[in-house]
């Protein structure tokens, strides 16, 4: 299923979670254009463990899809 997916994806893990980075690249993989985010010193609460880089991963990520939007509406 993950092949027919049509929007922008942003896949996080944390660099000690287990559902490890090898992982969620292997699903990202699956992705068309996907992106994966390893967030350092974090385990599968990356919100709760290092706020401040999945915070700015996730706003990097809602900027570039806001920038391509923009751009493909040209």
């Amino acid at each position: 299923m993950l092949k027919n997916v049509k929007v922008p994806v942003l896949y996080t893990v944390g660099d000690v979670d287990e559902a490890d980075p090898a992982t969620v690249r292997r699903f990202a993989a699956m992705t068309p254009g996907a992106k994966v985010e390893v967030i350092p010193d974090a385990a599968d609460i990356t919100t709760w463990d290092n706020p401040g880089a999945m915070l700015q991963v996730v706003r990097d990520f809602l900027v570039s899809v806001d920038a391509d939007s923009a751009k493909a509406g040209s």
